[in-house]
């Protein structure tokens, strides 16, 4: 008959696994998880990364629990329909699929330049969405990421740009006009 030690085993699949933790920064709690010393903006299977009831502008901390928040989760915003603007800091690198989806009052999200992917759907169904700035960091924007946000009237896509996701715009009525970059 062979032993087997336990502790060992349950030691490596809990170092392996990122839990959910939480912290108030300016009034409002946000989960978040920390994988490899960096946190990413975490929405669980019962609630958003921040409470939907959230409304007005937010900015979103660069650090958590003392490590750099890097990521924002799939569908880490979906469904805040109070948030009026979002600044995402720097040290952000990705924004997820569905992230912002649903977000119908966001009128305007200001991206850090560390961000280098927008995943798909991340902002689609922001109704409300007038104004986005795309850095040059951003060499990405997925499938359907601004799909029906018909408030946006204007969009400049930088050189840095290298792939646009079929429908990226698609539904987005009130855009009169698109610049897009050489890296396209």
């Amino acid at each position: 008959m062979k032993r087997f030690h336990l502790f060992p085993l349950a030691a490596l699949l809990l170092a392996s696994h990122a839990f959910a933790d939480t912290e108030t920064v300016d009034g409002i709690e946000w989960t978040y998880t920390v994988s490899n010393g960096e946190a990413k903006i975490y929405k669980d299977y019962e609630s958003a990364a921040i409470p939907t009831s959230t409304s007005g502008a937010i900015t979103i901390p660069s650090t958590l629990g003392g490590y750099p928040v890097t990521s924002i989760g799939s569908y880490a915003f979906h469904g805040c329909s109070g948030l009026a603007s979002v600044t995402i800091p720097d040290s952000v690198t990705s924004i997820g699929e569905y992230a912002f989806s649903g977000c119908s009052g966001l009128a305007s999200v200001t991206i850090g330049n560390g961000v280098t992917s927008i995943g798909n759907w991340a902002f689609s169904g922001c109704s409300g969405l007038a104004s986005v700035t795309i850095p040059d960091s951003v060499t990405s924007i997925g499938e359907g990421a601004f799909r029906w946000c018909i408030g946006l009237a204007s969009v400049t896509i930088p050189d840095s740009v290298t792939w646009i996701g079929w429908y990226a715009f698609s539904g987005c009525s009130g855009l009169a006009s698109v610049t897009i970059g050489n890296g396209v």
